[in-house]
């Protein structure tokens, strides 16, 4: 894994390469509001601080992009029973 520096600043093409998925799923989970590392935008480039993509790897669950087993949603579920 790429090693996160606290100060830098990535583009979307980096960040996906951290967060090990493709540049265009990064996009659209931008423009659907799905959880991502907080960005902004320079001109047309959406920009991430390197602060904010290692809290929300730390954050979300081990599979980064949202894909929480069925088995963990169902225990963490309080009306869940074995």
């Amino acid at each position: 894994m790429k090693e996160i520096k606290h100060n830098a600043v990535y583009d979307i093409r980096e960040t996906a390469e951290i967060l090990k998925t493709s540049p265009q799923t990064l996009r659209n989970r931008i423009s659907m509001n799905k959880p991502m590392p907080k960005n902004f935008r320079l001109g047309r480039r959406v920009l991430f601080r390197g602060m904010d993509i290692i809290e929300f790897i730390d954050e979300v669950p081990k599979n980064i992009m949202g894909k929480v087993q069925r088995r963990t949603l169902q225990e963490a579920d309080p009306l869940f029973k074995k």
